[in-house]
Parts: structure tokens; C-alpha cells; sequence
């Protein structure tokens, strides 16, 4: 689904910058994990190749991006579109939401491909949570 090939969801392609400006905006995750960017300032931390000091990481300690986001965003988007639209997808994409997307029925419980009788009697809903379970008495 976060590929966005299943057809259940829209297309999803995370921008790896923005994540990391999002998810770890203070770089400890980062730092943690990629050592090598100890040198570089936080203002610069997801996007090391914009750092003039650069020159003492980049290709050194730390290799040279490979590619350009904003160009392989487009191509993988365009991929991505082509198969949505290519024969047969809209078929497979039904068939895996029959199959995998949450259902209720008419009296608002999910469902499932299994039937009834092969799940077995209902469990009675509770009015309210079983509060035992929240509590750390050990």
C-alpha cells in the first residue's frame, strides 16, 4: 500500500529530505545512524550537499548524492502512474480491495472472506473497556 501499487491507496513517494527534516528535525536519529555527517551543521544535516564546508565530507567521508531527488521523484512517479494505468490493474486492484480492504456489515462490524459459521459465534461487545488490561499490577 505505501508504494501506492495496490490500488487500495493513492500514490505515496516520500521525499527522504523532508522526512528526515519532519522525523528527526534535531538530527539525533541521523547522527546516530550516519556517523560520517558529524561534521556537518544541523542546518544542513538531511542535505549535506548544500554545506560550504562540504569539501571536508562529501567524497571523503560521505559519498556524493547519486542522484537528483526532484528528477527520480518524476520518473518513479511516472512508473508508478504507468502501472496503474496499464492493462489489467483496475481488475487486480479490485480483486486485492474485495480481498484485503476493511468491510463492515450491516450492523457495523468488520468482515472478511471467511463466513460466519466458519469464525464461530460472535464475542458480546462490552459497554465499556476492561480496564484490567491497562494496569501494571505485577
Amino acid at each position: 500500500m505505501q508504494s501506492g501499487t495496490t490500488g487500495i491507496n493513492t500514490i505515496r513517494i516520500y521525499n527522504p529530505v523532508k522526512q528526515g527534516l519532519d522525523q528527526d528535525p534535531d538530527g539525533v536519529f541521523t547522527r546516530r545512524w550516519v556517523p560520517e555527517l558529524d561534521l556537518v551543521p544541523d542546518t544542513f544535516l538531511q542535505e549535506p550537499w548544500r554545506w560550504d564546508g562540504r569539501g571536508d565530507v562529501l567524497g571523503r567521508i560521505y559519498p556524493r548524492p547519486v542522484m537528483d531527488l526532484k528528477i527520480a521523484v518524476g520518473e518513479a512517479r511516472d512508473r508508478v502512474w504507468a502501472v496503474r494505468k496499464g492493462q489489467g490493474f483496475a481488475a487486480q486492484a479490485n480483486r486485492i480491495v474485495t480481498k484485503h480492504a476493511s468491510r463492515k456489515d450491516s450492523s457495523g462490524h468488520f468482515v472478511n472472506d471467511r463466513t460466519q459459521a466458519e469464525k464461530g459465534p460472535r464475542k458480546p461487545q462490552k459497554d465499556k473497556p476492561d480496564l484490567r488490561q491497562m494496569s501494571l499490577d505485577l
